[in-house]
C-alpha cells in the first residue's frame, strides 16, 4: 500500500450494482477502513513506459485480493 495525507491506498477491484467490475483506488484509515475511493475506474497511464508498468504491477495486485461491492462500501460509509 501507499501512503497518502497519513492514509494508505491501494488498488482495488469494486463490483457495480448495475454489474460490472473496474480498478480504483481505493484509500483507508489508520485502521484499514475504507474511507473513499476513485469515483470512476482508473486506467494504466504513466509518463513513461516504466511509469507504465510500475502502475500496472501495483493493479495486478488487486486481482488477488477480493472484490469489494460498490453497494456495502456507500452502505458502511453512512453508518
Amino acid at each position: 500500500m501507499k501512503e497518502f495525507h497519513g492514509m494508505t491506498w491501494n488498488y482495488r477491484l469494486i463490483r457495480y450494482p448495475a454489474g460490472g467490475v473496474g480498478i480504483h483506488e481505493v484509500y483507508y484509515d489508520g485502521h484499514g477502513k475504507v474511507m473513499f475511493w476513485t469515483e470512476r475506474a482508473i486506467t494504466v497511464w504513466g509518463a513513461t513506459k516504466q511509469e507504465c508498468l510500475e502502475s500496472y504491477i501495483q493493479m495486478d495486485e488487486a486481482f488477488r485480493k477480493p472484490i469489494l461491492s460498490l453497494a456495502r462500501l456507500e452502505k458502511n460509509l453512512r453508518a
